[in-house]
């Protein structure tokens, strides 16, 4: 597997709302993202329609690359999981 997979830093942006309590909306980006405009002005008027997040999809990434589906299917751990996970292996990162 990849090490760096496993960095507590590449799961940081998970914990962002636990870091900024106050703020109504955090901005992530990837480090290797470049940004040609005005990004959060754009984004600051995105209706998110109650979601807690916005996010693009990285089709050239597959979920079951990260995650073991079949390993969290056969532990039966799905009632511990606060939302419901409506992921397939196949689906985009």
């Amino acid at each position: 597997g990849r090490a760096e997979l496993f960095s507590a830093l590449n799961f940081a942006a998970f914990y962002l709302h636990e870091i900024f309590p106050e703020s109504q909306r955090v901005l992530y980006l990837d480090t290797d993202v470049v940004v040609l405009g005005d990004l959060p002005q754009e984004l600051a008027s995105v209706d998110l329609h109650g979601q807690p997040a916005g996010v693009a999809e990285d089709c050239s990434q597959r979920l079951g690359k990260y995650v073991d589906m079949d390993r969290l299917k056969r532990k039966n751990i799905s009632h511990e999981i606060p939302l419901e996970l409506h992921a397939k292996k196949k689906t985009c990162v």
